[in-house]
């Protein structure tokens, strides 16, 4: 058994909505390629292996397909501990749902409120790009962060003023902390505040505010006494583990820190902190 964690020197990602021709299947997700900016850029393994995000019912991911607000609540929720609260009842969200409990904490805790002046939550409405940055930033102020922003990066980029005016602070905020960088297009990184956000964007936003802006993820410093594994020396299992190669794997133990380097079966590379160690015959670990 392992932990795994995306290493603290990880890969840069291309920008958002690249294209790749890499042959699908990855992860067992039937609609996700090896090469994609979402998994190359370590997002989409970080919020599977942490639990934020599932695939759909059919056994897909579903990377350009919308989020929808409750989506969005249930994983800030599982960030949070998934924590029980009371709140005043939304007339349109069906507690008895998946997202019912997470509904209820967000607002509790104020990081949902009514749409507009009314009592209704939209569950199932996909979410906007600014309403999705609008719900971290309150997430970040109930970790304690300080999402104070003077826009000044939100104002470089072309489409700042598309920004609705309830959500710049927002907005801002997460420009700053580089949970929203631009969708590519020819004209350059944009915003795009109104669109709806995909899953594969939710995939990068969620791990950055969890991982780096609040610090509440695995992540492994791997500075010091690690052992790195070539691509040749190592290989990935169905249940996505690693079967290492070679004399130096005589030294692993529960605690040592394992960086296996990309490879094509997993572009994203990784970090493992091994709580257990299965030694193979042929003198091999499986981690």
């Amino acid at each position: 058994l392992a932990v795994w964690a995306v290493p603290a020197t990880a890969l840069a990602a291309p920008s958002e909505g690249e294209a790749s021709t890499t042959a699908r299947n990855y992860r067992g997700f039937a609609d996700v390629a090896g090469g994609e900016w979402f998994v190359t850029g370590g997002w989409l393994d970080y919020v599977v292996d942490g639990g934020l995000m599932t695939g759909r019912a059919d056994g897909t991911f579903d990377p350009l397909g919308d989020v929808s607000r409750g989506e969005v609540a249930t994983v800030i929720w599982r960030m949070a501990g998934e924590p029980d609260a009371e709140s005043p009842a939304f007339s349109d969200v069906d507690y008895g749902a998946f997202y019912g409990k997470a509904v209820a904490w967000a607002r509790d805790v104020g990081v949902v409120s009514g749409v507009g002046d009314t009592n209704t939550f939209l569950p199932d409405n996909p979410i906007a790009r600014e309403e999705l940055a609008l719900m971290m930033s309150r997430y970040a102020m109930v970790e304690g962060e300080d999402v104070s922003t003077d826009c000044v990066a939100l104002d470089a980029l072309k489409d700042a003023a598309d920004v609705s005016t309830w959500a710049r602070a927002g907005m801002g905020w997460a420009v700053d902390a580089g949970i929203v960088s631009g969708v590519g297009t020819a004209d350059g990184p944009l915003l795009l505040p109104r669109n709806h956000a995909t899953r594969a964007e939710f995939a990068k936003m969620a791990t950055v505010l969890h991982r780096d802006v609040l610090g509440l993820g695995n992540v492994v410093d791997y500075a010091d006494g690690a052992l790195v594994v070539a691509p040749d020396d190592y290989a990935m299992t169905d249940a996505h583990k690693a079967v290492v190669r070679g004399d130096r794997t005589a030294a692993v133990e529960a605690g040592s820190v394992v960086v296996l380097e990309p490879s094509e079966a997993n572009p994203g590379g990784g970090a493992i902190e091994v709580t257990s160690v299965s030694r193979n015959a042929d003198g091999s670990v499986t981690l």
